[in-house]
């Protein structure tokens, strides 16, 4: 019975490997399968590894906020990706971690965001007008790659005050290799160290030293000039931790700001990406969402104060952000052993928590594939269990950016989705990519035209 075996339920598998093919042909269905059939907490046996899937939004409360002193940020994952951002927010643990969240907190406080907004406008009505001569056209574009570009434009203006603009494209060629191949780590078995000088290995060191080279150059500069920016920089290099009294290294500051390069750029793109997709595929909720811009903007572009207005934007990238969850899995390693769910979880072991499959989960929600805006309707959030659709993860490691995120995302889909009817392609199919984020796989290809306001299209 449950007592006497504490073990939690396996799928069936192979023998010795279980769920390795699996796992590395269709992660996504694996998940939300064994979900589905083993319940809320589950075993994986991936060769030498067995891992546990957590589901359950009780459960995900237990990992991630009742007991989370029994879990670190010490898993192989992680690991890979601490080559690339050192120790920033994302990657750190304990103390350090806690001081480095505190002394980066401010820099995300309301006020201090609404200075971010009008660069988030600014290069939204650019966009715009950079599509405008392909929409005269009835050109296609990859929405995908336009989103990646317009965030990548707002993450450099917000964090660097486009320090980077001249570099931007080598930082981005950079970035993309580096992540690129921390995906592939993460999914090979066998993986030589670093050090050792295989061509990918060394192309990977170059990029980091490009990457490495031109961000150090934008502290030095910044430190040794008098000129101060209202950014995301300056706010970490004037931080003080108020129960210390130090300021970030060099290197803290690196990591930080490629941290926030990262988790701020491809994140955000892809969750846009995905929302063009659903609002194409679905018309009704796309003429109810012009309905709202036409009504609240009445044909200008947006500013900060209308977002509160734009409530069933809201609606419709939260639904997005349901079935498209950009961090679609991440994971924890025990350091003791722990109860989870009424099973037992031993010490030095990986938990897997997979927003995608929780937020696919028929348990707490009808139609759990259905694409419905109205599931978050106020009234209706009120009824969801506060662990059933987490987005951005929770618990004191909740993403410190979720505010920065919303704001750009609402702001770059209320200018372009009021200026624009984009799309789907007959003969593109669109395939999401389980990497470090749930991307399309070969992007999303779009017709764009001009939207001729109050007209159905």
């Amino acid at each position: 019975g449950r007592m006497t075996d504490r073990t939690a339920p396996q799928p069936a598998g192979l023998p010795v490997l279980g769920q390795f093919f699996e796992m590395r042909a269709n992660p996504l269905q694996l998940l939300v399968k064994t979900m589905c059939e083993q319940g809320g907490v589950a075993r994986l046996v991936l060769g030498p590894r067995t891992l546990h899937l957590v589901t359950h939004p009780d459960y995900v409360q237990e990992v991630l906020q009742h007991k989370h002193r029994a879990f670190t940020k010490q898993t192989p994952g992680f690991a890979q990706l601490r080559l690339v951002v050192g120790y920033g927010l994302v990657t750190s643990d304990g103390d350090f971690w806690r001081r480095q969240r505190r002394i980066t907190q401010p820099a995300f406080h309301k006020q201090r965001l609404a200075g971010f907004g009008e660069k988030m406008i600014a290069i939204a009505h650019e966009t715009g007008n950079e599509w405008a001569p392909i929409a005269a056209d009835s050109g296609v574009l990859d929405v995908d790659r336009e989103m990646m570009r317009a965030t990548l434009r707002i993450v450099s203006e917000t964090m660097l005050s486009a320090d980077l603009s001249k570099d931007a494209a080598e930082v981005a060629e950079a970035l993309d290799l580096l992540l690129a191949d921390v995906r592939a780590r993460t999914t090979q078995p066998l993986q030589l160290p670093l050090a050792v000088p295989t061509p990918g290995n060394i192309k990977f060191r170059r990029a980091l030293a490009t990457l490495d080279r031109l961000i150090h150059e934008v502290i030095e500069t910044r430190r040794a000039g008098r000129e101060r920016r209202d950014d995301l920089l300056q706010m970490f290099l004037d931080a003080v931790d108020d129960e210390t009294g130090e300021r970030m290294t060099n290197e803290q500051l690196r990591d930080e700001v490629v941290t926030v390069f990262i988790a701020g750029h491809e994140t955000t793109a892809n969750a846009l990406a995905w929302c063009w997709y659903l609002l194409s595929k679905h018309p009704l909720v796309r003429e109810r969402v012009w309905d709202e811009l036409d009504r609240v903007l009445d044909g200008r572009s947006p500013t900060l104060d209308d977002l509160p207005k734009l409530t069933y934007l809201g609606q419709v990238f939260d639904e997005t952000l349901r079935l498209y969850p950009p961090a679609w899995l991440f994971a924890r390693q025990t350091c003791e052993a722990v109860e989870v769910g009424g099973y037992t979880i031993p010490d030095d072991s990986t938990v897997l928590i997979s927003p995608y499959a929780i937020h696919r989960s028929p348990e707490f929600w009808d139609n759990p594939l259905g694409f419905d805006p109205d599931r978050f309707a106020p009234e209706r959030v009120a009824e969801h269990h506060r662990y059933q659709f987490i987005p951005f993860g929770a618990g004191n490691r909740m993403c410190i950016g979720k505010g920065f995120a919303v704001m750009e995302a609402k702001l770059i889909l209320a200018e372009l989705c009021r200026r624009f009817c984009l799309d789907l392609l007959p003969d593109h199919p669109v395939r999401a990519q389980p990497a470090v984020t749930l991307r399309p796989a070969d992007g999303i290809w779009m017709r764009v035209r001009e939207r001729v306001r109050g007209a159905s299209s």
